[in-house]
């Protein structure tokens, strides 16, 4: 195996002596200045200079790639790859190294000693001692980045909590969804936000749903203003954050509008590539949107516990016929 592997190196080391050495030399340069463009801890000056320089380096590597295949045969770029591979882990090791820490934990109430203090002072380093396990700790920091790191939309909606699923009321301006939000804040849910819904997506199968800073608790109702919902009906009728489990679109009654009347077949909506089961609502006077909205969150959830009415109701149907009820 040793002796199988010096002679690869010896084949390496000649072939390096017959490319030009300007030719090798642009491919290096090529390679290494890949490397340095894609870290990001490099602040370069234009936002388009990474970019632009990437394509310029990536078409260079490619090219001086080209030209070695076709002179020294294809046999040459296993051997040029595996270069390149050297080269790459070299410069993820250099900036592994160089790169500032941002602070040390130690876990299971590991009490740091005096070296490793003085260390973290003079590099100006936070230290931080838990109790928690080291596997328990992990978990928890991987949740947290997955959520701070999740990619996040805004969009025009009332999120609420009912029942301990996240309804998403969006429609039209001016259609109803604060006045539908306060009446379901009355019935003892709770608000997440109005107007500005920021969704992130934690997770292939969860959105999450929050309220920006400058208007969480807060909701806008037509000829009266702003009212602060956790002052006027207090801190139970209010929440961060929500799961979205469902959305409820309100829209204007249309007539020739053929709506769903059976709930046999679910709609969906999809927000940063996850789809959520989503209901077309017509407005009505006369229609109470609070009672639908809840009834149609205590189904959704009645639904991922293994019942759906519209298929009971379906069966019962067909074994009508089969009997010869109908």
């Amino acid at each position: 195996m040793l002796k199988k592997l010096n002679q690869k190196i010896e084949e390496l080391k000649i072939l390096l002596r017959s490319i030009p050495s300007f030719v090798l030399a642009l491919f290096v340069l090529a390679v290494i200045s890949m490397n340095l463009l894609a870290n990001k801890s490099i602040n370069l000056p234009v936002d388009w200079l990474a970019l632009d320089c990437g394509i310029i380096f990536s078409w260079l590597a490619f090219l001086t790639m080209d030209i070695m295949t076709k002179h020294f045969g294809p046999k040459v770029a296993t051997q040029i790859s595996i270069l390149v591979a050297a080269i790459n882990l070299f410069f993820c090791f250099l900036f592994f190294i160089s790169s500032k820490i941002p602070c040390v934990i130690f876990s299971t109430m590991t009490k740091p000693s005096q070296d490793m203090i003085d260390m973290a002072i003079k590099y100006n380093v936070p230290t931080f001692v838990t109790e928690r396990t080291t596997s328990s700790l992990m978990a928890e920091i991987i949740r947290w980045l997955n959520v701070q790191l999740a990619p996040m939309i805004s969009i025009h909606g009332v999120l609420v909590d009912v029942f301990g699923e996240g309804v998403l009321i969006m429609g039209e301006s001016g259609i109803g969804k604060s006045e539908a939000a306060l009446e379901l804040i009355k019935r003892g849910h709770r608000l997440v936000s109005d107007d500005v819904v920021e969704i992130s997506r934690v997770s292939d199968i969860t959105l999450v749903g929050t309220a920006p800073d400058i208007t969480r608790h807060f909701i806008e109702l037509r000829g009266i203003g702003i009212i602060d919902v956790k002052t006027l009906f207090g801190v139970e009728s209010v929440k961060d954050t929500q799961s979205i489990d469902l959305v409820i679109k309100l829209e204007e009654w249309d007539k020739e509008k053929e709506y769903d009347r059976l709930g046999l077949e679910e709609e969906y909506i999809e927000f940063l590539g996850n789809k959520v089961v989503c209901h077309s609502l017509p407005i009505r006077p006369g229609r109470n949107l609070a009672i639908i909205v809840e009834t149609a969150a205590v189904n959704h959830r009645q639904k991922k516990m293994g019942y759906n009415a519209a298929e009971t109701l379906a069966a019962n149907h067909d074994y009508a016929i089969d009997e010869g009820v109908l």
